[in-house]
């Protein structure tokens, strides 16, 4: 068993792979910052436009779709009915 220990732990030793961040090397000015926050902003609001106007264009009205229609599912229901008596 003394013999078996330092073996097995030399062949499970494995190297790690060392973990390597970004990190600045100066201090970011508020003006940058800002910048680049109104940046982000200003790419989500275009994106949220070019979203609805996809939307828009596509022309779908989910009360016209039989999946959602509120007239199938009660002519189903009254199918059902008829078929008890």
């Amino acid at each position: 068993a003394a013999v078996a220990g330092p073996a097995v732990s030399g062949a499970v030793r494995t190297s790690l792979p060392t973990i390597v961040m970004a990190v600045p090397k100066k201090r970011q000015s508020k003006m940058k910052t800002r910048q680049r926050k109104a940046n982000w902003f200003a790419k989500a609001r275009r994106q949220a436009t070019l979203a609805l106007s996809r939307g828009k264009s596509a022309k779908y009205d989910p009360l016209e779709d039989p999946k959602y229609s509120f007239d199938a599912v009660e002519d189903d229901d009254d199918e059902e009915d008829e078929d008890e008596e």
